[in-house]
């Protein structure tokens, strides 16, 4: 390459002011500058509300290597691609925004996500003694219904 070939490729993208004067480069070096990574960006998310172990699908853009939370609790990533990211609610989870963290920053869920709890078991109150079962003895017979 010629000298005149190396300038001209270093000076790419540059402007003159007249006399050769230099008056502005943009890009310069006839080589790409290393573009910023684009921001995550959340569209939304289904279901809106799940229990802990149930996956959760967030929709959107730039989420190719991200990390989830669930209101600030770490989830599992069970799928991930540019567009969409689907998560296990952990079991610590809580009500509130899930983020989505990639080498381009942080996104947060305008609306909250619900945490869906497990149905309690039921408790039967009454008295601890004083309670006496007699046997009772049943006959069971069949008859013909029809003759």
């Amino acid at each position: 390459m010629s000298p005149r070939t190396w300038f001209g490729s270093i000076l790419k993208g540059c402007a003159a002011l007249g006399l050769g004067l230099l008056m502005s480069c943009s890009g310069g070096g006839g080589g790409s500058q290393p573009q910023p990574t684009p921001a995550p960006v959340i569209s939304g998310f289904t279901p809106g509300s799940a229990g802990p172990g149930e996956a959760v699908t967030i929709s959107g853009s730039n989420l190719s290597g991200a990390s989830v939370k669930f209101n600030g609790t770490a989830a599992t990533i069970t799928s991930n691609t540019a567009s969409q990211v689907v998560a296990t609610v952990p079991a610590a989870a809580t009500n509130g925004p899930i983020s989505v963290t990639t080498p381009g920053g942080t996104a947060t869920s305008v609306v909250n996500f619900m945490i869906n709890q497990a149905p309690s078991t039921p408790t039967i109150v009454g008295p601890t003694s004083g309670i006496t079962l007699h046997p009772a003895t049943y006959n069971l017979s069949s008859t013909d219904a029809e003759g």
